[in-house]
């Protein structure tokens, strides 16, 4: 059994991890799954991320691997404000990382930050997968846009991955309330029965106590995995970020 998680950890920078509560919060909530697909690593040094690790380690044997940052690709929405960095973290006692991963390839500037792709192993089986996270703009006239171009990150997946049959899509897709209403996602392609929704609408998975948006979301194609044990949970009992971990 493998615990996959992920986590918006708000602005992760330099400020915050040299602030000792904050980075020992966030180690010490990572290292209670065997892997996290973090988002919005907002530090332009690249020291944050690894900052990060280092603190992990004190606690775990855990490992990272870093995409490069994203949100530049596509000169009409690249902005410094947007840009960020993904990383999975994951550890090395259950988990096996296969590659260093894949940026997808924003040809068409289908996403403000293009999604990033990596394979990983579980070190106690033969049993290999694909995780894609990605950060979705909070631009209330384009979320819509990026969620429908999802099917198309599962498609490059399977071509950048051939021999690969569970691909897990997991971040913050911004999938709720003012940016995309369930009538809106229910006339998507990402929604039929090819995908399985595995945070269900209405589930909230911001720390606000008046929020009940479901921004967080996991998602895996193919119809779903025969290894998908049919749970999940949130831990909103943080105080690093306003995202819950899903």
């Amino acid at each position: 059994k493998l615990n996959i998680a992920s986590w918006n950890v708000k602005r992760f920078g330099l400020s915050g991890a040299n602030n000792e509560e904050i980075v020992s919060e966030i180690s010490e909530k990572i290292i209670q799954y065997d892997i996290v697909a973090v988002q919005e690593l907002k530090d332009r040094t690249d020291e944050a991320p690894y900052i990060l690790l280092d603190e992990i380690e004190k606690h775990a044997n855990y490992e990272m691997v870093l995409s490069n940052r994203t949100g530049s690709f596509c000169e009409g929405k690249s902005s410094s404000q947007i840009s960020e960095q993904y990383a999975f973290y994951y550890d090395l006692d259950t988990i096996k990382s296969l590659d260093s991963g894949h940026h997808y390839p924003d040809d068409d500037c289908d996403f403000t930050r293009e999604p990033f792709a990596a394979r990983f192993k579980s070190a106690e089986s033969d049993h290999k997968f694909v995780l894609i996270t990605l950060h979705l703009t909070s631009n209330e006239t384009n979320t819509i846009d990026e969620i429908s171009a999802l099917s198309k990150v599962f498609e490059w997946a399977k071509f950048q991955y051939p021999d690969e049959d569970d691909f897990i899509l997991l971040g913050d897709l911004n999938a709720d309330c003012n940016y995309a209403s369930s009538s809106e996602l229910d006339e998507l392609e990402i929604r039929n029965e090819d995908y399985q929704w595995i945070i269900p609408d209405g589930t909230n998975t911001n720390t606000a106590e008046s929020s009940t948006c479901t921004y967080d979301r996991m998602i895996i194609g193919d119809g779903g995995s025969e290894e998908y044990l049919g749970s999940f949970s949130t831990d909103c009992e943080v105080e690093a970020s306003d995202h819950c971990i899903i």
